[in-house]
């Protein structure tokens, strides 16, 4: 579910939207998302996927298109 902004007013001029959608994929443990300023989907696989460590990764949020 997608919350669109301006669809929902949680105070006088506060709108709600949905920041980002994300998925992942059990057998790659590949994390899937995109971000309300960019609708392209991005992936992130973990570097050791059997570690408990905490991995940072950048958030891509600006608009990134992909021309032919």
């Amino acid at each position: 579910v997608e919350q669109v902004e301006g669809a929902v007013e949680v105070r006088e001029g506060e709108f709600e939207k949905t920041l980002y959608s994300s998925a992942i994929d059990r057998n790659t443990l590949t994390y899937y998302y995109t971000t309300y300023s960019n609708r392209r989907i991005n992936a992130v696989k973990p570097k050791a996927p059997n570690s408990n460590a905490l991995e940072r990764h950048k958030l891509k949020e600006e608009e990134d298109i992909m021309y032919n």
